[in-house]
């Protein structure tokens, strides 16, 4: 049986419709990188981005805390 004090990370497949379930999981790490850097590569679209990720993580916060309660 591992540690509980581990970290583990998932590199790859990381986007916006997966990153709550992955988070809700048990993973603490994350590489989103094709779902950053997709076209178009603007500004806005990389803020639209990472706002997603944001947003679905605090999501998976919130429901991992209330488990735990």
């Amino acid at each position: 049986m591992l540690p509980l004090d581990i970290r583990l990370e998932i590199d790859g497949g990381v986007s916006g419709a997966n990153i709550k379930e992955v988070a809700e999981a048990g993973v603490d790490m994350m590489v989103a990188g094709s779902a950053i850097f997709k076209n178009p590569r603007t500004e806005e679209a990389y803020k639209v981005t990472i706002d997603g990720l944001r947003k679905e993580l605090a999501a998976a916060k919130t429901t991992l805390a209330a488990a735990k309660a």
